[in-house]
């Protein structure tokens, strides 16, 4: 639940800024996927476990996030949150990307 929370956290603090240069389909995707790694990582899970969790999560927020990172988040941030090695990383990423 923690993640779900983050995630749409990640995206209310992306559409306060509004954005011309908006992000295709695959680079959401992929932001998704990370972020949830990312998430799941930091809490400890087991590597045989951590695949299987973060495909579970990444499902039920899949459509709500998708929307709201192709309609309110700069391409430039997603690809900031992609690239995001851990937390901090991809914490600046909204703290960086004006």
């Amino acid at each position: 639940m923690r993640t779900l929370v983050l995630l749409v956290a990640m995206t209310a603090l992306a559409s306060l800024t509004g954005c011309a240069d908006k992000p295709t389909t695959s680079e959401c995707e992929a932001l998704l996927a990370n972020a949830v790694r990312i998430e799941l990582s930091g809490r400890g899970i087991a590597d045989d476990k951590l695949e299987a969790r973060a495909t579970k999560v990444s499902e039920i927020a899949r459509d709500e996030y998708m929307k709201q990172c192709m309609e309110t988040m700069a391409a430039a941030r997603v690809r900031c949150g992609v690239e995001a090695k851990d937390r901090a990383a991809l914490d600046a990423c909204d703290e960086s990307i004006d």
